[in-house]
């Protein structure tokens, strides 16, 4: 049983996630994308949105929670296919966040994140204290499940996946849900994705970020609720 003041504290986490994410929204509709992708903010938003997502709070008919279809297995001796590749990259960098794993997260950040901060170098600083924060909120997953298979697109330029995920997370006797989606970006001919927190990427904004992205695609919905 969780004292007073634990709930406090967690309480005072939960409302900074808010927080964060009410900047990071003004932002997006300002059209301010050099200004949201500068500093700590935009790291804690990278990290903590990877799980909670940015999107707003809504209820439980915004979208289905329920596990979906997800890719068969491969057999042992045939490869893993483009979506079981995307869902573990999204599975790695998760656990690597909450396990603070500073060089796995780094590895699947998208290169546009690490030059507005300043570059490699600095980058890896302002994202290792973010990593110490989020060990020192205690927050843990208790689940990470795929909702829906992910789907893919491409320009001449660049492939790009959106990896829907539900993420249940537990930080001193309380939990939240998230149903969110990872918004994965390589060039075209290269092996290797990296990712941008997706549930502030959508129909009306993305062009901002990639110019080359194809029109009519539909983005999930997304959500964040205590349990």
């Amino acid at each position: 049983m969780t004292t007073p003041n634990e709930r406090l504290r967690v309480g005072a986490r939960w409302r900074l996630l808010v927080a964060f994410q009410c900047t990071w929204r003004r932002a997006t509709q300002a059209g301010a994308l050099r200004t949201m992708m500068r500093g700590s903010l935009v790291i804690c938003l990278l990290v903590l949105g990877l799980a909670l997502g940015c999107g707003q709070k809504s209820s439980d008919n915004l979208a289905s929670t329920g596990n979906g279809p997800t890719p068969p297995n491969p057999g042992p001796n045939e490869p893993p296919t483009g979506a079981e590749l995307v869902q573990a990259d999204v599975r790695h960098t998760l656990n690597a966040v909450y396990g603070g794993d500073l060089e796995t997260v780094l590895k699947f950040t998208h290169p546009k994140i690490i030059e507005q901060l300043g570059g490699p170098a600095q980058a890896k600083t302002t994202l290792q204290n973010t990593l110490n924060q989020v060990s020192a909120a205690g927050m843990k997953i208790e689940s990470l499940t795929f909702p829906a298979t992910p789907r893919f697109t491409n320009s001449a330029i660049h492939d790009f996946a959106v990896v829907p995920t539900k993420l249940v997370l537990f930080a001193n006797g309380q939990r939240v849900e998230s149903l969110n989606y990872q918004f994965g970006v390589r060039e075209v001919a290269q092996t290797n994705w990296t990712y941008i927190e997706g549930s502030r990427i959508s129909t009306e904004n993305v062009r901002t970020f990639f110019p080359d992205f194809p029109s009519g695609f539909e983005f999930p919905r997304v959500y964040r609720k205590k349990l």
